[in-house]
């Protein structure tokens, strides 16, 4: 997931140069807004499984964001009802704050 993540993240970003010679991971911290960065962090979970679960959640939401950005700047469509259902079903009380 942290790699499709990554990758789209730089999309938005439009960091795309030698896309498919580089790992997406590789210096994103200097390739994406601190807004973003910000949200990626919140997508890396501690040892327990409640982090695991809040993680999850949080990588789900940043790629809805991310796919919305990214369909509205190229003037494409996509699922938002799906990342909506996605949201819905990785749902945590630390999401939902």
């Amino acid at each position: 997931m942290f790699g499709n993540l990554m990758a789209l993240l730089r999309l938005e970003a439009g960091r795309v140069d030698r896309w498919r010679a580089s790992d997406a991971a590789a210096g994103i911290e200097d390739d994406i807004s601190t807004e973003r960065l910000a949200s990626l962090d919140a997508c890396i979970p501690d040892a327990d499984p409640v982090s695991l679960a809040d993680a999850l959640a949080a990588i789900i939401r940043l790629g809805a964001e991310v796919n919305r950005a990214v369909a509205e700047r190229y003037q494409r469509s996509w699922p938002s009802e799906l990342a909506a259902r996605m949201i819905a079903l990785t749902r945590t009380d630390a999401s939902s704050k």
